[in-house]
């Protein structure tokens, strides 16, 4: 069964269910042992935005730092989850985005497309999408193992032997011989 909500929070205002205490920090606080609180935001939306914003701010700037944006994602039934953060001297930007059917973006709705990889950016920079393209394979070694003997460096095109030098048994797996 779902947990009892402590604090409900909808579009006509903020009703309590438990004991709310408020000591500088605002805490969600329930006596009863193990007992989970729930923190419900919800919205009345009959048309395709905003669920709910939690907000992280510094009052020293008096401006949003961060937030985590639930949303509407494609029909009134399901919704996304955006993860934004500002930079120093910046703007607040999406950088991170769950969607509705469990796909993730990085920098908003760029969930990438089928084949494609994370690549780093380096260093303080974000990952970017790329496509897994074909290359060129310019040197491939081949070393050989404990009990053989062999092996070598295909540079353009060639093969590599390898030789049995003093393995006398082998254990192979059910349909290898």
């Amino acid at each position: 069964s779902a947990p009892a909500n402590c604090v409900y929070i909808s579009s006509t205002g903020l009703a309590v269910t438990g004991t709310l205490s408020a000591t500088g920090d605002t805490t969600i606080y329930n006596a009863t042992l193990n007992t989970p609180r729930v923190l419900n935001l919800i919205a009345n939306r009959t048309s395709i935005g905003t669920l709910g914003t939690l907000n992280f701010g510094n009052s020293q700037f008096n401006s949003s730092e961060a937030s985590i944006v639930a949303a509407i994602d494609a029909s009134l039934d399901d919704a996304r989850l955006s993860f934004s953060t500002k930079p120093t001297g910046g703007v607040i930007t999406e950088r991170f985005r769950f969607g509705s059917l469990g796909q993730f973006g990085i920098g908003g709705a760029t969930y990438g497309t089928a084949g494609q990889v994370l690549t780093s950016g380096g260093s303080g920079a974000p990952p970017t999408w790329t496509t897994n393209g074909a290359g060129t394979v310019t040197s491939i070694t081949v070393a050989a193992g404990t009990g053989m003997s062999g092996g070598g460096t295909v540079t353009t095109s060639g093969t590599v032997t390898l030789t049995n030098a003093g393995v006398t048994s082998v254990t192979a797996g059910t349909g290898i011989s």
